[in-house]
Formats: C-alpha cells, structure tokens, sequence
C-alpha cells in the first residue's frame, strides 16, 4: 500500500529538482556579448617589400626545406614609429615577417639575413606566405609587403592556389594582452576577392557568435573573457554562401590574458646557422 506514496514522493522530488534547476539557470549571468568594429588602418610605408626565394626543385623526404627572405624599406627588430592604434603595445622584439607554411600559425621573423628551414614537412607541394607586420601586429596592406611561394618534397612541384581566394589571418595570436581588458586586435588579409556588401564578406565566428566583415584589415574585438577563445573566418560569395577553396577559410586558438604581451616564439621555423 506503500507505493502510490513513494510515485509520489518521487514525482515531487523530479520537480522541486527541475525548479531549482530553472532558478539557477535564471540567475546564471548571460554571455558576454562580444562586438567587433572596423578600425582605421594606419598609414603605409613607402616601398616595403618582402619577397620568398625558394628553390624550384623539390627537397628530398628526408630534408628540412629552407627558403630566404627579401626584406626592402622595413627594419625588422624594431619598434614602427608613426601614428598607431589607440591602447596597443609593441612586441618587444618590434617589426617582423608574419611566416606561415600553409594553414599553420605563423612565425614572428625577426632577422632575414639567414636562411630560414621550415621544418619536416609530408611529401607534395606546401604554401609559403610572407607578411610584413608592425611592432603592434598589424600587417601592412599594399601588395608589395606579401608574397607566396611553393616549396616541394619528394614530388613536382605545382601551383597552389593560384586563382583561389587567399585568406591569411595575421591577429589574434598566442597570448592576446596589452589592449584594455576584453580586448583583442583581429587583422586578416584576403586575395582576388572584393569585399563589398552584395559582392563578398568574411565571416567571423568567435564564441557562437557571427559577424560579417566587409572591409580588410584591422578590426577591434571587444567583450572577450579571460581565458581560451577560438576563431574562424570564412570567405563568402555575394550571395552570402561559403566559398570551398582550400585557403578561403581558417581558425585559430588564443588566450587572453592580463599580464604584459611577450614575443611568440616559433618552434616549426628557425635560423639555419
């Protein structure tokens, strides 16, 4: 006789359960609403230019690829002098070549003069991008200061993305810090495709949250939590629609944090000594 008491008692418990439940999802505070703004891009030198030699014949499997960087009217090592973004610091180790081997994060390099090796990489043909980058992290926009190049392991060379939308991703990176707090610089390049409302976009996805970005650039992203965060970008036709190429989108990992910003090492590229 005991049995209706107990369904009872067990129904009542279900649902003092689920009403303490909804109250602390009640009280649970919203997520931070990030937002992202265009900002002004600062003024370009004249005549910078880097430029990728790398040899035409490909490596053996057991190699390390090198190629060599050509650095014209930008000092690498040192702070940018000129106007710049409100609240930003320097990387203490100053201007640098944003080098990236195909979708992988790139390396700050600070000296050019030597011979730079890339690392074990698989057999096939690998995209090689040069960015030259101001002390702060943003990249330089004229066409000179970028350059592409194909290096090849153990089979013919062939071009990459030749014709294909080239998104290149230069900030956030690493430890994001030195900004007011929440905030991040977000700085992206993109190739043979015109960003205009109707024409083509970029769409940027950041904690569940989408944007759609019609200039290039450097943009402020605000909002952001202590801690991980991760990052897309997606190319988009103007039709809204993602663009497939392989190089048209990418993502990428950082923290922010409150302590003073330090140089990111690079463990994939290196000085060939």
């Amino acid at each position: 006789m005991q049995r209706p008491r107990l369904i009872a008692g067990l129904a009542f418990l279900a649902a003092a359960t689920a009403l303490v439940a909804l109250a602390q999802d009640d009280a649970a505070p919203p997520p931070a609403l990030v937002t992202v703004e265009a900002a002004a891009p600062s003024p370009e030198p004249a005549g910078a230019r880097v430029r990728i030699r790398a040899q035409r014949q490909p490596f053996p499997l057991d190699a390390q690829p090198t190629v060599t960087l050509e650095v014209t009217n930008f000092r690498l090592g040192v702070p940018t002098t000129g106007p710049r973004p409100e609240g930003v610091e320097d990387d203490p180790l100053g201007q640098h070549v944003a080098l990236a081997v195909d979708d992988d994060a790139y390396v700050a390099i600070y000296d050019a003069s030597r011979s730079l090796v890339l690392g074990r990489l698989t057999p096939g043909t690998h995209l090689v991008r040069a960015v030259l980058v101001r002390s702060w992290g943003e990249s330089l926009k004229s066409e000179a200061a970028f350059d592409r190049a194909e290096v090849a392991v153990a089979s013919r060379r062939i071009a990459v993305a030749r014709r294909e939308p080239l998104l290149t991703i230069i900030q956030p990176r690493g430890v994001v810090s030195g900004l007011p707090p929440g905030e991040a610089l977000l700085d992206f390049r993109l190739q043979r495709v015109t960003l205009a409302p109707g024409r083509g976009a970029v769409r940027l996805i950041i904690d569940r949250q989408q944007f759609h970005l019609t200039q290039e650039g450097l943009h402020r992203v605000r909002g952001l939590a202590p801690g991980f965060h991760a990052i897309e970008l997606q190319t988009l036709n103007g039709l809204g629609e993602p663009l497939l190429s392989r190089f048209a989108q990418t993502s990428r990992v950082f923290t922010m944090s409150l302590d003073a910003p330090q140089p990111i090492a690079g463990a994939a590229v290196s000085l060939n000594e």
